[in-house]
C-alpha cells in the first residue's frame, strides 16, 4: 500500500474517532435524562449510521433500543437501514 493511502486510512481513523467523541457524550446524555425529542434522535442516528467503526455502531444501536421505547416504527426503519449498510 503506497505512503499516501496509509495516511489517508490514518486521518480516517483519527475523524472516525473524533466524531464518535462528539456524539457519544450527547447520546448518553439523551438518554440518561430520558429525552424524547424525536428530531434529535434520528439527527444523531443519522449521523452515527455513516461512521463505519464498532464504537460508533454500538452506539447507534443502543439510541435504537432506546428510540425503540418512543417511536417503535422509525427505530425498526433504523435497524434496518444499519443492516442494510453493515449486515449485507
Amino acid at each position: 500500500m503506497n505512503k499516501y493511502l496509509i495516511n489517508l486510512i490514518e486521518e480516517l481513523d483519527i475523524l472516525y474517532e473524533d466524531i464518535y467523541n462528539y456524539y457519544e457524550p450527547l447520546v448518553l446524555e439523551l438518554i440518561n435524562n430520558n429525552i424524547k425529542d424525536i428530531n434529535l434522535i434520528e439527527n444523531y442516528l443519522d449521523n452515527l449510521l455513516s461512521i463505519p467503526t464498532e464504537k460508533s455502531r454500538n452506539l447507534y444501536m443502543r439510541l435504537c433500543d432506546y428510540y425503540k421505547s418512543i417511536n417503535e416504527k422509525n427505530s425498526l426503519f433504523y435497524i434496518k437501514e444499519y443492516k442494510k449498510i453493515y449486515k449485507s
